[in-house]
């Protein structure tokens, strides 16, 4: 059997009459797609110009956008929502904390992350908060999630102290969150 040209692994494609294995398929597939997508965007860019210029509506192609791959061990949070709250909380927000909380997780912050996801299911479940401001807690965790998450140069300082005093008097005013928060808080004020 023939040997891939760019590795010592077993061809099994053929491009450009250079005989490649999969892994180096994939690669030179991955390198197509992205020049295809650059193409597509150069040519979005000049129609954009041209209908700018004459004033006549010119086509837009989409770039594609292919689903990402997910590899080696993944912890997916699932912050659950009961039948009693749906329709009530916003879940759209839920989705986004989900997603921000695992990144915090794969920031190797997995700490911050487990406690964040607790006190994001306590404050869902609890009976304390009006659906306000769970909505508004929960709005405050994914920011300050999303911020743990950034270099430490690019944090909003300001706004993400402004954030937490905000939610300290949230989760204050309620005796069930209190012992959560007490125990995340540290965490988030070390990162402002």
């Amino acid at each position: 059997m023939p040997t891939c040209s760019q590795c010592s692994n077993t061809a099994v494609y053929e491009a450009n009459s250079q005989p490649l294995c999969l892994g180096c398929a994939q690669r030179f597939q991955d390198i197509l797609d992205r020049q295809l997508d650059a193409h597509i965007r150069d040519l979005n860019y000049i129609e954009a110009q041209w209908e700018r210029m004459t004033g006549i509506p010119q086509p837009r192609y989409e770039v594609r956008r292919p689903a990402p791959v997910i590899a080696g061990n993944v912890t997916v949070n699932k912050i659950r929502i009961s039948d009693s709250v749906v329709g009530a909380i916003n879940t759209g927000q839920i989705d986004h904390l989900n997603v921000v909380v695992n990144a915090v997780r794969e920031s190797g912050q997995a700490a911050l992350a487990e406690k964040l996801a607790a006190l994001s299911q306590a404050v869902v479940d609890t009976r304390e908060l009006v659906v306000e401001a769970k909505n508004e807690a929960l709005e405050h965790l994914a920011f300050l999630a999303a911020e743990a998450v950034r270099p430490e140069h690019q944090r909003q300082r300001s706004v993400g102290k402004i954030i937490l005093n905000a939610l300290e008097k949230i989760m204050t005013a309620t005796g069930g969150l209190l012992k959560l928060w007490e125990a995340v808080r540290p965490l988030l004020h070390s990162l402002f």
